[in-house]
C-alpha cells in the first residue's frame, strides 16, 4: 500500500492520493487498528510521492511552472531522499508491529478490487495526460497548464465517447466530474499565485 501510494502521489496531487488510497482501504480492509496503520502508511507515503516530481505536490508545481525547478534534475535530487522518508517510518512500523505480536500476513489488499474495463482506460488515459505534461512542455516551450488542458480535452472526448447513449451514467463524464472539483483550493492557490507574481513585478 505504502510503495502504491508513494508512486501514485507522483503523478497526482498528496491529497487526491491520499483520498483514493483510504476510500480503497475503507472498502477492502475491515475497521481495525490495522486499518488504522495502512491509513498512516497511506499519508506518508502520499506526502513523500509527491515531493520528487514537479506535478506530484501543489509547492513544486507552483515552483516548476514560474520555471524556479527543472523536471530531471528535480527528480534526480530528490527521488532517493523522498524514498528514505517513506522507507525508515514504514521500517518502524514494521518492527513496533512485530514487536507488539500485532503482525499481519503480508497480502495485496488491492487484488480483490476488479476495476471496469472502461475504468481501467478512463485511468490509464487519465495518469498518462498528467505524466505527458512534462513531456509537453519540454517539446513545445507552452506552459504546462497548455498540457493539462489538452489532457483534459482528451479525457472529455474519451468519457462522452465511451458513455454515449447512456444516461445513467452521466454522472461519470467530464462536465460532472469537474463539477465536483474543491473549488476554494483551486481560488486558494489561485490567490496565492497572484500574490507572489504582484511581489515580484512590485520589487
Amino acid at each position: 500500500v505504502g510503495f502504491i501510494t508513494f508512486f501514485l502521489s507522483s503523478v497526482l496531487d498528496n491529497l487526491t492520493s491520499t483520498i483514493v488510497m483510504v476510500s480503497l482501504l475503507r472498502k477492502l480492509v475491515p475497521p481495525s487498528e490495522y486499518r488504522r496503520l495502512l491509513g498512516a502508511v497511506v499519508v506518508i507515503a502520499a506526502n513523500a510521492g509527491g515531493a520528487w516530481t514537479p506535478i506530484g505536490d501543489v509547492t513544486t508545481t507552483m515552483l516548476w511552472i514560474h520555471g524556479q525547478i527543472s523536471t530531471v534534475q528535480t527528480m534526480k535530487d530528490l527521488v532517493l531522499p523522498s524514498a528514505v522518508s517513506l522507507a525508515v517510518p514504514l521500517a518502524l512500523m514494521s518492527l513496533t508491529s512485530e514487536v507488539n505480536g500485532k503482525g499481519q500476513e503480508s497480502a495485496d489488499v488491492l487484488a480483490s478490487e476488479q476495476m471496469a474495463p472502461r475504468g481501467r482506460l478512463v485511468f490509464s488515459v487519465g495518469v498518462g495526460a498528467l505524466i505527458f505534461v512534462p513531456v509537453f512542455k519540454a517539446l513545445t516551450g507552452l506552459p504546462p497548464y497548455m498540457g493539462m488542458l489538452l489532457g483534459l480535452g482528451v479525457l472529455w472526448i474519451l468519457t462522452d465517447a465511451i458513455h454515449y447513449g447512456e444516461s445513467e451514467r452521466q454522472g461519470l463524464k467530464v462536465p460532472q466530474a469537474l463539477s465536483r472539483i474543491d473549488t476554494q483550493g483551486v481560488l486558494f492557490f489561485l490567490g496565492i499565485l497572484l500574490s507572489v507574481s504582484s511581489a515580484i513585478h512590485e520589487i
